[in-house]
Parts: structure tokens; C-alpha cells; sequence
């Protein structure tokens, strides 16, 4: 029977006993064991405690085990090899928590108050005024106090989940019911294909461009009986001609035969080289269109009008 020790608790243990190698009956007293421990059926190591157990009697030696030696609980197997003239020595032991330990051996231990206490517990279970029985008497009560039964939940939840499994057998195996075209009941009968996706996807393109970026696009009947009154008439033509043409961004290419390209040659620089005629831009120094002139001697010799 395996000896019981107390966990991470220092202990002066008993071992041998040692014989005589030879004969395996003399006790052997003046060796000087090296031991080795095995904790949980782990690699032998030699034990932490560095004290080297020494002869007590009869071929029994006493060996110092520190707390690191039983931190582990579990089984705890202690050997010695055989030296030169002993044979080998094995013990084994029981590592056991602390409070286990001091309830059996410690002094004033209460390992039968506390198996007392176990039975009163069990009496209170069985006895049908507390404990589990009590717990079903009370869990009945409100059962019937609410108006609802076990079995009453148990039917409601088993109609819910038949509802479910026919909803998914309507549905079909990979979602078969929602892809058929032309069928009955409450499955979709038709999805959106591809080509009607393309068609809804311009749709929106259209809109956005109506009503998006581009601005809100009013269609032509719906224009009628809109007109600009007297004061927003003379607004626009007293903007048009007191446009600041420094201002007026031309188009690229410019349109030659517009009103600005009249209007420069009355008030921007213009000049004549033989029989070109250069009218320039605001800057007075881009050209901004050319003509051919036709010259005569008997005309007043201006050359030039280069207006403040």
C-alpha cells in the first residue's frame, strides 16, 4: 500500500530496507543513497532536497523530501540503484492535496463531521419537503400558476419547427423554389434575369443624368406658359452690353462671325499693314480676326485706331 503524503509539505520518509548485494539478507549500513524521484509516472530525476539520507537502523535510512519533491499530486515513486554492495530500493507514494491530507490525518481532522453533514444533504433530497423535491413541488406550482404545462411547450415548439420543415421543403433543395419560373404558390415564381437587370441598371442612368449632375432636365410641353417679365428682360440686355469682355471665355475654336468679333473692331486696337487689317482681343495685342483691305490714294490716310 502506497504511503500518503501531503502536498508541497516537507516530509522525513523511512526507505529500505538496504541488503547486502551478495547474500540479500545482511542490512547494509554505510551506504549513501542517491534517490530519484517520479512524479505522475514522469522521468526519474534526482530528488530537490540536497540532504543525503543517512542510516537509522536495521538497514532503514530516513530521506529529507522538501516541498518542491511533493508539489505534484498523483503517485510518487522513489528509487535507488543498487550500488556496490546493496540492491536496489523502490518506494512509491500518494501526493494528495493539502486540505484532503488534514481532513483524514491531521490532528483534529473532520473527515466524519464532514460526512455527516454529506448525509443530513442527502436526507433533506430524499425526505420530499426540500431540496430536488421541494425544487419540482415549486417548478409544478408556477407551471400552474402561469397557465402553461411541460407538455404544452413542448407540442407549441414541435408545430413551430413542422411549419419550418415545410417552409423549407416548399423552398427546395439549393433554393429550387425560388428559381422556378411559372410555378404556384408562395415561392417567387420569377427572378430578375440578367437582360432585365441590364434594362433596370440604363433606367437608373437616365435618371441620375435628369435629375443628377447634369441638372433637372424639364421636358419641352412642360415649358409652356413660361415667359420673362419686363424687368428680367431689361436685366439681361443691360448685362449683355455692359459684359466686361475681359471676362467672356471664347469656345475653341472661336466662331469668327459673332457679335463680340463686330463689337472689338468699334472699341479694341486695330491696325492696317498694307492691305491687312488687324483687329486685336481686350489684351490689345492677341489678334482676334483680320481682313483684307482695299486701299486708295484719295482716301483720308488713316492707318490706325487705338481707342483709351
Amino acid at each position: 500500500m502506497a504511503l500518503v503524503l501531503k502536498q508541497s509539505t516537507a516530509v522525513d520518509v523511512l526507505i529500505g530496507p538496504f541488503v547486502d548485494l551478495t547474500d540479500g539478507a545482511t542490512a547494509e549500513e554505510g551506504e549513501s543513497p542517491s534517490v530519484l524521484l517520479s512524479k505522475n509516472g514522469q522521468g526519474l530525476a534526482a530528488k530537490n532536497d540536497v540532504t543525503t539520507p543517512v542510516h537509522d537502523d536495521a538497514g532503514y535510512y530516513n530521506c529529507e523530501l522538501d516541498a518542491t519533491d511533493t508539489n505534484t499530486v498523483g503517485t510518487l515513486v522513489l528509487a535507488v540503484e543498487k550500488s556496490a554492495t546493496a540492491l536496489p530500493v523502490r518506494h512509491e507514494f500518494q501526493v494528495v492535496e493539502e486540505n484532503v491530507y488534514d481532513m483524514v490525518y491531521a490532528s483534529g481532522g473532520d473527515l466524519g463531521t464532514t460526512v455527516d453533514a454529506i448525509l443530513d444533504d442527502t436526507d433533506l433530497i430524499d425526505d420530499g419537503t426540500s431540496g430536488l423535491a421541494k425544487i419540482a413541488t415549486d417548478v409544478a406550482a408556477v407551471l400552474v400558476d402561469t397557465g402553461t404545462t411541460l407538455d404544452g411547450k413542448l407540442n407549441t415548439i414541435d408545430g413551430i419547427v413542422d411549419d419550418i420543415l415545410v417552409d423549407t421543403a416548399e423552398i427546395g433543395a439549393a433554393g429550387a423554389g425560388l428559381t422556378e419560373a411559372g410555378g404556384t404558390g408562395d415561392h417567387l415564381t420569377a427572378l430578375a434575369t440578367a437582360a432585365a437587370l441590364t434594362t433596370v441598371d440604363g433606367n437608373v442612368d437616365a435618371i441620375l443624368a435628369d435629375t443628377g449632375t447634369d441638372g433637372v432636365v424639364v421636358a419641352a410641353a412642360s415649358k409652356t406658359g413660361y415667359a420673362l417679365t419686363a424687368g428680367e428682360r431689361t436685366a439681361i440686355a443691360d448685362a449683355t452690353l455692359l459684359r466686361d469682355w475681359t471676362s467672356v471665355s471664347e469656345d475653341s475654336p472661336a466662331v469668327a462671325r459673332n457679335i463680340l468679333n463686330a463689337l472689338r473692331f468699334l472699341r479694341n486696337k486695330w491696325s492696317l499693314s498694307g492691305s491687312t487689317l488687324t483687329v486685336t482681343k481686350e489684351d490689345d495685342s492677341a489678334t482676334a480676326w483680320t481682313s483684307t483691305v482695299t486701299t486708295s490714294g484719295a482716301a483720308e490716310p488713316v492707318t490706325s485706331s487705338d481707342p483709351d
